[in-house]
C-alpha cells in the first residue's frame, strides 16, 4: 500500500472518528435536551388537563354555594323574628276574620317559660299558638290550607273540630299553630 493511500485512509479513518466524536459531544447532547423537553411538554399539559379539571370542578362548587346562599335567603325571608310574633298571630287572625268569614273566640299565646326555653335552646325554634275559630266547616277548612301560602312557615300539629248544638250551623275549632322564628338578625319580618 502507497503512503498516499495509507494517509488517505489514515485521514478517512481520523475525518470518521471526528465525525463520531462530534456525533457524540454535540448531537447526542441535543437528542437528550429533545427528550428531556418532550417530557417536560407532555408533564405540563397533562398538568393543564387536571388544572382545567379542577376549574370545572370549581365552577361547579361555586354555582352549588350561589344555589345553597340563594335557598338559605330564600329560607330565611320565611323565618319570624322574635320580636314580631304579635303582629304575625295578629295577621293570622285578622286574616281568619276578613277573608274566611271565622270568628276568634280565643289566641291563646304560649307561656313566657316556653318562650324562655325556646329562646336558649336554638336559632329556630316553632313558637306554640292556641286559636279557637267558629265558622262553617268549608271555611275553617280554606283558613287551614290557607296557611301552607302564609308568608312565613306555620305549622299545624293539632287540630281539633267540636260540633257544638248553641252555635250550628258553625263549628268550633282548636288549632295549635307552630310559629316558627329566630333571634338571628338576618331574618325579616
Amino acid at each position: 500500500m502507497s503512503m498516499e493511500r495509507r494517509i488517505l485512509l489514515g485521514g478517512a479513518i481520523v475525518l470518521g472518528a471526528l465525525t463520531l466524536l462530534a456525533v457524540v459531544f454535540l448531537y447526542v447532547p441535543n437528542i437528550a435536551k429533545r427528550n428531556r423537553n418532550i417530557a417536560e411538554v407532555r408533564r405540563l399539559d397533562k398538568e393543564i388537563k387536571e388544572l382545567r379539571e379542577m376549574a370545572a370542578g370549581i365552577e361547579q362548587l361555586r354555582r352549588k354555594v350561589i344555589e345553597s346562599e340563594k335557598q338559605v335567603a330564600e329560607f330565611n325571608v320565611r323565618v319570624a323574628r322574635f320580636d314580631s310574633l304579635y303582629y304575625l298571630v295578629k295577621e293570622i287572625t285578622d286574616d281568619a276574620r276578613v277573608n274566611y268569614h271565622l270568628e276568634v273566640a280565643e289566641v291563646r299565646p304560649p307561656s313566657k317559660d316556653t318562650l324562655l326555653l325556646a329562646g336558649v335552646s336554638a336559632p329556630l325554634v316553632g313558637i306554640p299558638y292556641q286559636l279557637t275559630l267558629r265558622g262553617r266547616y268549608l271555611d275553617i277548612g280554606r283558613f287551614t290550607e290557607g296557611l301552607e301560602k302564609f308568608r312565613y312557615f306555620i305549622r299545624v300539629p293539632e287540630f281539633e273540630i267540636v260540633g257544638k248544638d248553641e252555635i250550628r250551623p258553625f263549628v268550633e275549632t282548636r288549632l295549635l299553630l307552630n310559629l316558627y322564628a329566630t333571634r338571628v338578625t338576618g331574618a325579616k319580618s
